[in-house]
C-alpha cells in the first residue's frame, strides 16, 4: 500500500488529488462509489467523520483521521467547494480566461469565486487511468489486477486481523450479515 501511495504521489497530472482519494479509500476501507459522491456536507471536521454513500443506496459514517479530515478539506477548498452539496473530489479547478496558478485565478474579468463554477467531480474514469499509470509503474499492481476494491479489502483484512472480530469488519466494511465480510 506505501508501495501504491508513494507511485499516485509522484506523478500524473494532479498527484494531490489521485493521493488524497487512495488514502480516503485505505483508511476509511470506502467503496469508489463513497468517493464519487462525497460532498462538503459529509464531512464532520468536529467528530472527524465521514458520511459515505454507498451501494445500495446505503450510507454510513466512518471514522478518519485528523490528517485526512484536513487533507480533504483542504483539497476541496482549493478546487473551489464551498457550499454543502459541492463535491469534495474535482478535478483542478479550470477557469476559461487561462490565467490559474496554484493561488487561484489571477485573471481580472470575474471574480475569483466565479472560477469554481468549472470545478468538474471525478468519475470513475479518474480510477481507471489511475491503476493504469499504477501498474505500469509496480508490475505486480497490473499483475495481480489491484484496484480501489483490493485496498478496500486490504484495510478490512488490517481492521480484522487488529480486533480479532470479524463484527467489527463487517461494520467497518458497512457490509450487511457477517458473512459478507467472511467471503
Amino acid at each position: 500500500v506505501e508501495e501504491i501511495l508513494s507511485v499516485a504521489l509522484r506523478g500524473g497530472n494532479d498527484p494531490e488529488l489521485d493521493y488524497t482519494m487512495l488514502w480516503t479509500i485505505v483508511e476509511t476501507a470506502c467503496r469508489s462509489g463513497g468517493i464519487l459522491k462525497l460532498q462538503l456536507q459529509d464531512l464532520d471536521s468536529k467528530e472527524m467523520m465521514i458520511r459515505l454513500h454507498e451501494k445500495g443506496g446505503k450510507s454510513r459514517k466512518q471514522p478518519v483521521s485528523k490528517a485526512l479530515m484536513e487533507s480533504i478539506l483542504k483539497l476541496a477548498k482549493s478546487r473551489g467547494a464551498s457550499k454543502p452539496t459541492d463535491a469534495v473530489f474535482c478535478y483542478k479547478t479550470k477557469c476559461d480566461c487561462n490565467s490559474r496558478t496554484k493561488l487561484g485565478c489571477t485573471c481580472k474579468s470575474h471574480p475569483h469565486t466565479a472560477c469554481s463554477a468549472f470545478s468538474v467531480p471525478v468519475s470513475a474514469h479518474r480510477f481507471e487511468k489511475l491503476w493504469r499509470r499504477i501498474g505500469e509503474q509496480i508490475t505486480w499492481v497490473a499483475e495481480e489486477q489491484v484496484s480501489n476494491h483490493w485496498l478496500r479489502h486490504s484495510t478490512l483484512t488490517w481492521v480484522e486481523r487488529a480486533t480479532s472480530s470479524n463484527s467489527i469488519a463487517s461494520k467497518y466494511a458497512g457490509h450487511g450479515p457477517g458473512t459478507v465480510t467472511e467471503g
